[in-house]
């Protein structure tokens, strides 16, 4: 796994923790065997990383060490770029862009963005490869994402209400809620696997939305163009809401006030394309 920084058009390794080797599993390197909806990693696994991760940077180096530390591990990492927000903060929306611009030669079929206040619980990567492969019109997918501080609670479990806030499924782990992949409305670009057709179909981000209003925008798009959005529970990841975002409340509430009512003039005020697809049976 090559990890990198990007700061100001220029890429630089990520030497500020030790990444460890990804432990690859003994598996024949060639066609893989999908045995109904078992998503079990040897299942999936091709002999080769499939994922390259985006991580949009802002705040905390240490999260994003522990974050990196558990991308790592992770044998269906092909290449990490992180986006360094710090000095010259673009906004989540133009990292995020700027990013996939950067790893879009790659040879994966997948980009995953992922936030830099999160850490791999359970599963990883590659039950959210594994639904990309048994549901070939899945466009992006999204695991389960847990409170950091009490991963008994779950935080996201795909998008159901995206005007004028995000409503998320939520529930609680050890009672088995939210145990089932689902078709969804829209995802938190949290933690999200992307397909690379499905980018190369609709193309990046919408950049007018600087933090927020980005990701159920790029779901409704996905939707439009007929692309599915899928959560995939197999894949566990904890977040620390709102740490990654490194805005005072004030200054959060004006940006999130200016993103949605982008959203609002592009999906409602021109007509009725966001009450179909908000009314849409998943």
């Amino acid at each position: 796994m090559k990890t990198q920084v990007l700061v100001d058009g220029k890429t630089n390794p990520y030497i500020r923790t030790a990444i460890k080797t990804p432990k690859v599993p003994s598996q024949d390197p060639h066609e893989p065997v999908f045995n109904g909806s078992d998503l079990s990693f040897g299942e999936i696994f091709t002999g080769g990383p499939s994922v390259d991760v985006v991580i949009p940077h802002y705040g905390d180096w240490d999260d994003l060490d522990l974050c990196i530390g558990t991308i790592g591990e992770d044998p269906c990492v092909g290449d990490v770029l992180v986006i360094d927000n710090n000095q010259d903060n673009r906004g989540f929306t133009k990292a995020v862009n700027e990013g996939i611009r950067h790893l879009w030669d790659s040879a994966s079929p997948y980009i995953a963005v992922v936030n830099n206040d999160t850490e791999i619980i359970e599963g990883g990567f590659a039950p959210l490869v594994a639904r990309m492969v048994i549901e070939p019109n899945c466009g992006i997918v999204a695991p389960m994402s847990v409170v950091h501080d009490n991963p008994d609670q779950i935080q996201h479990a795909g998008g159901e209400q995206a005007f004028p806030n995000g409503i998320h499924r939520s529930g609680i782990r050890s009672l088995g809620q939210c145990n089932e992949p689902s078709k969804c409305k829209w995802l938190s670009f949290v933690v999200v696997l992307i397909r690379k057709d499905a980018i190369f179909d609709i193309g990046l981000l919408d950049e007018k939305m600087f933090l927020i209003g980005s990701d159920s925008d790029y779901c409704f798009r996905m939707r439009y163009s007929g692309w599915d959005c899928w959560y995939e529970p197999k894949s566990v990841w904890s977040h620390k809401c709102g740490e990654s975002s490194g805005a005072t409340s004030a200054e959060s509430a004006n940006v999130q006030r200016t993103d949605m009512f982008h959203w609002y003039r592009k999906w409602i005020k021109q007509g009725g394309l966001y009450t179909e697809l908000a009314n849409e049976v998943t």
